[in-house]
């Protein structure tokens, strides 16, 4: 096997030690050794990416495996996982008993540790030249120290990975720090800060002492708690005279002859005004706990644009997720949009939500998530056949593909296929089949609102007027640069459509077309017909009524016509001018709430 490398003056050979079980050495060593030889490859062909990557972690256990596993060779669900047992005893159990949903990177922010890329020694704030070299110390770093890790995400920014025991509590995240030498870390602990300081000045300060101390800088940058909830009504009343059109409603609650705040609302006025011109009418709606001194949740109705970017429409903190609190915010969402045409409404089944939608909304098409309706699922009833004939009955567009679909699952869990036809009983709607053609919105999952989550998570740990100003903030922002990009778009259509259309338009050399009409056509491919009529914009597949662009079927047709422009047949949601509509009202700026 070395022949190929004789006339090499060095070679450089990296051998992986497994368990010495038949499951071990069949499928753990040839994964962990295929690893090795890829990341040197990455490695060496990225080394001209200079930007820094710096790790944080928390570990709290010894660990017993080797193998290297990657996320990408496996699905997305962790049934799908392939993990070798190690004995417990190896582990510290982790058992969290939040509801936050937050991401798995911010339960890595507990501790910090850096990793050197060269002896994987850990230090406080190294630093690696890029992403390739961080997974190559990390494995090297895990291999050493004896455990598996699962890479949750990784990418050209990010890379975030845990122990592939899921009863271990240990994880590891990296970011690229933006300036050199500039890093902060804005969640540092007390008893980090407090190691820290006696390490750098020899100053054995007591705990309480840093920790307060810590609190009075975070209250300097952020604002005081309490005088954030004193301040709100000030905050209040400026949002509704900068913006016009807003919707700001504050909600309080007597105690002990005293009123205290409850809940708020907000929808400024460029963006309901944006969302009834220029957005289809969907809106996720979601809600995340926050994480700071006092408790509650951070409500949201997010759209999206026709660049499918997030679009927020309206936001809010409420006391908890129930029937009261929801319902009140839905009030406030009616009093600002009203009931547009076609509204489709789409959430993850959160406390009260599905009762409070039917107070206010009762007509509206109301679509769960079928990510978490497959979780709900999946507890009771896994496996691999399963999991890939509830997504294909899911993305279906027509009865029959559905159908199809209901009838695999019926064949694989009898019990599997009664529970879903119980769900099919209410009111939600899960599968594509359902959808109306008025949306022009073929989701079928509340991504659209976690990304809005995600997007401010990190001021989720501040006082809820610096929160509530963040929000407004970010989306003045984001829709001054929107707006900037889109006067620079020269043509009539999306650019993401246009993309679209030319990754579409790839493949239609396999697809048979035969006239009828000018307008009217059978498509075929391998083996299935459908039927496009142009003029009407319909195709028997239905994704296009669906989704607004034409579908590859009626692509093909349009293709096969001299002359025709695919352009033409695009639903009118997808201009520009729809764009431009949409992110043309400027949200005011404020200055500090103390001035």
């Amino acid at each position: 096997m070395f022949n190929e490398y004789k006339d090499l003056k060095k070679c450089e050979l990296y051998v992986t030690l497994v368990d010495a079980t038949p499951y071990s050495v069949q499928e753990g060593g040839q994964r962990a050794s295929n690893l090795e030889v890829r990341d040197m490859r990455e490695s060496q062909s990225c080394a001209s990416n200079d930007r820094p990557i710096l790790t944080q972690t928390n570990i709290d256990a010894n660990h017993e495996n080797i193998n290297i596993v990657h996320e990408e060779d496996y699905g997305q669900d962790d049934d799908l996982v392939e993990q070798i047992d190690s004995e417990t005893s190896y582990h510290l159990l982790y058992n969290s008993e939040s509801n936050d949903e937050s991401s798995d990177e911010s339960n890595a922010k507990e501790g910090q540790i850096q990793i050197d890329g060269e002896n994987q020694s850990i230090k406080i704030c190294s630093l690696f030249v890029d992403c390739y070299l961080f997974r190559r110390a990390l494995e090297k770093y895990s291999i050493l120290r004896e455990f598996s890790i699962k890479y949750i995400k990784s990418d050209q920014s990010r890379v975030t990975a845990r122990c592939v025991d899921y009863k271990c509590s240990w994880m590891v995240h990296a970011s690229i720090v933006r300036e050199q030498g500039a890093f902060q870390e804005s969640d540092l602990s007390a008893k980090e800060l407090r190691r820290r300081l006696n390490e750098k000045y020899n100053m054995d300060l007591p705990y309480h002492r840093v920790w307060r101390g810590k609190e009075e800088v975070v209250s300097t940058i952020h604002g005081n708690w309490e005088d954030s909830y004193m301040k709100i009504i000030d905050f209040k009343d400026e949002l509704m005279r900068r913006n016009r059109g807003s919707i700001v409603k504050i909600d309080k609650e007597s105690k002990e002859g005293k009123s205290h705040f409850k809940r708020m609302f907000i929808c400024l006025g460029p963006c309901s005004k944006g969302f009834l011109l220029g957005c289809r009418p969907f809106l996720g709606l979601d809600g995340c706990h926050l994480k700071g001194k006092y408790k509650g949740v951070m409500a949201a109705a997010s759209a999206i644009d026709k660049c499918n970017q997030l679009f927020p429409l309206a936001y809010g903190i409420l006391e908890l997720e129930n029937i009261e609190s929801w319902t009140w915010f839905l009030n406030g969402l009616y009093e600002a949009i009203g009931l547009p045409n076609g509204l489709v409404l789409a959430s993850d089944r959160q406390k009260g939500l599905e009762e409070a939608i039917c107070r206010v909304y009762p007509s509206v098409e109301h679509r769960t998530c079928v990510r978490h309706m497959y979780k709900n699922l999946k507890k009771k009833f896994c496996g691999k056949s399963l999991r890939r004939s509830v997504w294909a009955a899911a993305r279906s567009y027509t009865v029959r593909g559905y159908n199809t679909a209901i009838e695999d699952i019926k064949s694989i869990n009898i019990r599997a296929y009664n529970w879903i036809e119980d769900l099919g009983k209410k009111l939600e709607i899960w599968r594509r089949s359902q959808c109306s053609i008025v949306c022009k919105c073929d989701y079928i999952t509340n991504n659209i609102s976690e990304s809005l989550s995600a997007w401010v998570a990190e001021a989720r740990e501040r006082p809820v007027l610096d929160l509530l100003d963040t929000i407004r903030q970010k989306i003045m922002v984001t829709m001054d640069k929107i707006i900037r990009m889109a006067t620079k778009w020269k043509d009539d259509i999306e650019p993401s459509v246009k993309k679209y259309v030319r990754n579409l338009s790839r493949g239609l050399a396999a697809y048979e077309v035969q006239h009828c009409s000018d307008s009217k056509a059978e498509v075929s491919y391998k083996g299935q017909r459908c039927e496009v009529l142009l003029t009407d914009g319909i195709c028997s597949c239905r994704k296009w009524q669906v989704f607004g662009i034409p579908c590859v079927h009626a692509m093909a047709f349009i293709f096969s016509i001299r002359g025709a422009k695919w352009e033409e047949y695009v639903d009118l949601y997808f201009l520009v001018e729809k764009t431009t509509v949409a992110y043309n009202l400027e949200i005011a700026p404020m200055p500090n709430i103390n001035q």
